[in-house]
């Protein structure tokens, strides 16, 4: 178990030297402790199965141990982490332009980095809490990294959702650990035999706790208000870490829920949420927004495959969408920095570099499933033995999502007349993570084919035609609507189209009145979350505001207490 334990100690290390050192020094040094990390940590797949335990204090018969576990999905998720983790650190150097932020950014990043790969590897409950804490408080500081009005408001707000799915979730600990004693991960799913009501309890806290934390309905808009992080953080914040920490916590007690019959739950909320994040993505003109919805959509795919009981494919995407997603996100920041606007209907000229609008078709495509990239074959795996009814919804999900990046690349593909596009502004360093990642989805679907072969050869040849066939003929629908686009001013929220003109229009009032609808339940889940958390951060006037990170830890001793008392 040296090689993870070094990974770490490596990252620690580095960011007590960023701390100490000068602007010049924090990338480089940054940039360096993140790749020792993922070369060291390579040997790990050595240690599959083994376990690490330290004791990190006690009391009477209380204790509390730091515990590291490597089974097979926390290495691959572990070194989806450290590899991403090297290009975002690379695209940040050029993308973070002014010198006076870097020490802060690479600090906070570093911090970020230790958090989520301290919480892919932990072996029990409480080390993952502490993973999940700081990935917390380190998602907060990065929302609001550009410290205006807006990116604080979007920090707290995104707070003080996480911090309901923080109280959940160590409310679930406490309960695991007084009813089996141990909170060792293992321990509970080997154990799920001893049903009690206390286990049925905890599992839903945590449950709960882990559907927040990747953006599910009711809360999934706090993912749009964490857009005022700096690109490249959206890009590792929507792979790999933030919002990828729920789903892995569901798929590692996938058992667990399976055998309390917790399923039907994952399921309901993943069906509402795919709709609800559609709808809303068809209706937006904020780039990085629409991209945000397509990723909640993406969590949802993963909660309902395995809620139908299909963990393969559940895996299958849980992997293939970090390399698109981080694609997505670091197109975004080009077509942000050569047009400096977010929005859509001011985005032009994509097609004036090649490799740009190759790389923007692979991402597109690769989110869509159209064939032969990724989530083609995870539609072929999800949808092998599943109800018509679940089927049919699944099929209008995919046909809005098609339509929603197809209006997107509608958008920004049109030629600027004013040459507004200015690609030159690009450096190298940008370009270079980008292009390596649109090679990485193509090359990865070898080896994910390789990896999950079982599964596929079960598969009847005709379901890999009618799936490409079907995924065709929405793209080709999604083509022909926005083809002859025509775009009313910047105040209407809906569009209309010189083909199936009538027909379009009803539809898609009738949707956008839909979007209405959800925006206004989703303020008000998240304005009733904000609200509440509010009353334990704010204390005084003349302390107005007392930082996350404090009430955290505050809350965190509480709870403690309460355990401890409650032992004894």
């Amino acid at each position: 178990m040296i090689f993870p334990l070094i990974s770490i100690l490596i990252l620690i290390i580095s960011l007590f030297l960023i701390l100490f050192s000068n602007w010049k020094s924090a990338s480089r040094i940054s940039l360096i402790s993140i790749l020792l990390s993922f070369v060291l940590f390579i040997p790990s797949y050595t240690e599959v199965n083994q376990s690490f335990s330290m004791l990190l204090f006690s009391f009477g018969n209380f204790s509390i141990h730091i515990s590291i576990y490597l089974g097979m999905i926390n290495l691959i998720f572990a070194y989806i982490i450290l590899l991403i983790g090297i290009f975002v650190n690379i695209y940040s150097i050029e993308y973070i332009d002014k010198v006076s932020q870097h020490k802060r950014y690479f600090a906070t990043l570093t911090l970020f980095e230790i958090s989520i790969l301290l919480f892919s590897i932990s072996g029990n409950l409480f080390t993952m809490f502490i993973g999940w804490e700081y990935l917390s408080l380190t998602s907060y500081m990065l929302i609001g990294f550009y410290e205006t009005k807006e990116a604080n408001k979007s920090a707290r707000l995104v707070g003080s959702v996480i911090f309901i799915s923080d109280i959940l979730f160590i409310a679930g600990l406490a309960i695991f650990y007084l009813s089996l004693s141990t909170s060792n991960i293992s321990y509970i799913i080997n154990n799920f035999n001893v049903k009690n009501q206390a286990m049925s309890v905890a599992l839903l806290l945590i449950l709960a706790a882990s559907l927040i934390k990747s953006a599910q309905f009711p809360f999934e808009e706090w993912l749009i208000h964490a857009m005022q992080a700096p690109t490249p953080i959206s890009a590792y914040l929507h792979s790999a870490t933030l919002v990828k920490a729920g789903t892995f916590v569901i798929l590692l007690l996938a058992p667990l829920i399976n055998a309390y019959g917790f399923s039907n739950v994952l399921v309901y909320i993943a069906i509402i949420t795919l709709f609800f994040a559609s709808i809303s993505a068809l209706f937006n003109f904020h780039i990085k927004k629409i991209t945000a919805y397509s990723t909640i959509s993406e969590m949802s795919l993963i909660f309902l495959a395995i809620g139908l009981g299909n963990l393969y494919a559940a895996e299958f995407l849980f992997i293939a969408q970090a390399f698109y997603k981080v694609l997505l996100f670091f197109i975004i920041g080009i077509l942000y920095k050569a047009n400096d606007t977010e929005d859509i209907r001011n985005i032009y000229g994509i097609k004036s570099s090649k490799m740009l609008y190759a790389s923007v078709l692979i991402g597109i495509f690769s989110a869509t499933g159209l064939v032969p990239l990724s989530t083609y074959y995870f539609d072929v795996l999800l949808d092998n033995n599943i109800s018509s009814t679940i089927l049919i919804l699944l099929l209008a999900i995919e046909f809005l999502t098609y339509l929603y990046f197809m209006r997107l690349l509608n958008f920004i593909k049109r030629p600027s007349k004013l040459d507004l596009f200015n690609f030159s502004k690009i450096g190298k360093i940008m370009k270079m993570p980008t292009y390596l990642f649109t090679i990485f989805n193509i090359i990865l679907l070898p080896i994910l084919f390789y990896y999950y072969r079982n599964r596929f050869v079960s598969i009847q040849n005709i379901s890999y035609i009618i799936d490409a066939l079907i995924g065709l003929a929405f793209a080709a629908l999604a083509f022909i609507i926005y083809r002859n686009i025509k775009y009313g001013n910047e105040d209407e929220d809906y569009i209309t189209t010189k083909s199936i003109n009538y027909l379009y229009n009803l539809f898609g009032s009738l949707l956008y009145d839909l979007s209405i609808g959800i925006s206004i339940i989703n303020d008000f889940v998240e304005t009733y979350a904000y609200s509440l958390s509010s009353k334990i951060l704010y204390t005084s006037e003349r302390y107005k505001f007392i930082s996350i990170e404090k009430a955290l830890i505050v809350v965190f001793g509480i709870f403690i207490i309460v355990v401890v008392s409650l032992i004894y």
